[in-house]
């Protein structure tokens, strides 16, 4: 059994975490806004039919477009600490973005939809990823 945790222990573990989660909120909020300035530059800019592409998929677009910003700023400004946390927030928020408009779990059941897998019951085992 494990050991009660002190209120002091208690109040420290909740402080890393939020803590934690208030520098994550903030890196995705300063992503989102770069990603959505640079989509507003460069979106219009670009030739109808891709225009209209990066306007169907907003997720896709902003991925593509921060990963774009981010390369740049590496080989331009390897040295611009504060370009380089924006590529970073740029990235990350993206990439949040991009896979949530993933329907992950309708993928899996679309996946195994109209398959018999009753018999694999007995033999499935759990998945390790530290195995």
């Amino acid at each position: 059994m494990a050991a009660r945790l002190t209120i002091k222990q208690t109040a420290s573990a909740l402080v890393g975490a939020n803590t934690s989660a208030i520098k994550l909120s903030a890196k995705l909020t300063v992503g989102n806004t770069l990603n959505d300035r640079v989509a507003a530059i460069v979106i219009p800019k670009l030739p109808m039919m891709a225009r209209g592409l990066a306007l169907a998929n907003p997720a896709i677009t902003k991925a593509v477009l921060a990963n774009a910003v981010s390369a740049a700023i590496m080989n331009v400004a390897p040295t611009n600490e504060k370009a380089l946390l924006a590529a970073d927030a740029m990235i990350n928020a993206a990439m949040v973005e991009f896979v949530g408009t993933f329907n992950i779990e309708g993928m899996i059941n679309e996946l195994i939809d109209g398959l018999d897998i009753a018999a694999l019951g007995d033999t499935a085992t759990t998945f390790d990823p530290e195995a």
